[in-house]
């Protein structure tokens, strides 16, 4: 496992840690993208949104790592997910880890 330090102006001090499972971004001691958050909104999306058909836009403020989008994508596949993120850090992150999110 190796720990990368970045500072940023938005979120202090943000940490990337590469795991064999992928990547975890923490940001002030708290995770803010991982597989456990990941699998907090798979929970999350099954128990509060029982009609998941009658989604189709989704906006997201503060995208941090991205965690977000693999539970996005697979309950509400035909959903445009437009999301916004002020930490230019925070995007680079997401541009240069493994998370297969295409951004504009």
């Amino acid at each position: 496992m190796t720990t990368q330090r970045f500072q940023s102006q938005y979120n202090d001090i943000i940490y990337l840690k590469k795991e064999k499972n992928g990547y975890t971004i923490i940001v002030n001691e708290y995770i803010q993208s991982s597989t456990a958050i990941e699998l907090i909104w798979d929970e999350a999306f099954e128990k509060l949104i029982p009609d998941k058909s009658s989604i189709f836009k989704i906006l997201i403020l503060g995208f941090a790592g991205g965690s977000i989008m693999k539970p996005i994508n697979s309950y509400f596949p035909k959903a445009e997910v437009y999301a916004v993120e002020i930490d230019p850090i925070m995007i680079t992150l997401v541009k240069n880890t493994s998370l297969k999110i295409q951004l504009a």
